[in-house]
């Protein structure tokens, strides 16, 4: 897993990437944080995201559990929410954090399914985490 954030490094992900049109110092090398911290107003924060969500920055766990976040957050976007969407996506959190059975994720995922006009497509999306 990378620590450090360079030119080289994101020239592997995408030659032709936006980000590296920002670094000036081809030598330069910095750690995750310091990088993030250093071009954060000089880009979109979209691009920065691109760079930072994949396994070779963070572990899958972690990866599994951002997007269970952000469902999450697209869910509270919405005016009728619905509430077995949320609990399942608490309960997908907590199988991943070792706090809940696949059964219970299981339980989850098919009430959340049950809970809406399309059954079988929100249980399908549910099911594609594990």
């Amino acid at each position: 897993m990378y620590k450090t954030i360079s030119k080289e490094i994101i020239k592997r992900f995408d030659p032709n990437s936006e980000l590296i049109n920002i670094i000036t110092d081809e030598n330069e090398e910095l750690p995750v944080k310091e990088w993030v911290e250093k071009y954060r107003n000089k880009t979109r924060i979209v691009y920065i995201i691109w760079l930072l969500l994949r396994k070779e920055f963070m572990s899958d766990k972690d990866l599994k559990l951002y997007k269970s976040w952000s469902a999450q957050e697209a869910l509270n976007l919405l005016k009728n929410k619905d509430k077995e969407n949320g609990e399942a996506y608490t309960i997908y959190e907590r199988y991943y954090n070792g706090q809940a059975t696949k059964e219970e994720l299981i339980d989850a995922a098919s009430n959340a399914a049950a809970s809406t006009k399309s059954r079988k497509a929100q249980l399908d999306k549910l099911l594609t985490y594990f």
